[in-house]
């Protein structure tokens, strides 16, 4: 679970520091500091992980009844299809 919250903010961090690209300059960092940076980011995630983890045990049950509908509808499309194309074959051997 904290693996997902982990990679999840990560994710995000990401995808909001990619907006604006162009106009800030590139920052290379030494390897202490890339190791501070690493060191406050984890203690940072680690104090929100029982927020996360909380968030994702109360959208549980959402989020799994959205999977498994969803499933059921790809499932059920692909059955009219199937049954679409049996029927058009057995018109086709009748005539």
């Amino acid at each position: 679970m904290i693996r997902i919250a982990i990679i999840f903010l990560v994710a995000t961090c990401t995808f909001f520091s990619c907006e604006n690209h162009k106009t800030e300059k590139e920052v290379r960092l030494s390897y202490n500091e890339r190791r501070e940076v690493d060191t406050l980011y984890r203690a940072r995630v680690m104090l929100i992980a029982p927020q996360l983890d909380s968030l994702c045990q109360l959208n549980k049950k959402e989020l799994l009844q959205k999977t498994v509908d969803s499933i059921k509808n790809v499932r059920k499309a692909e059955e009219k299809k199937l049954l679409e194309r049996t029927l058009d074959q057995q018109k086709r051997i009748k005539n």
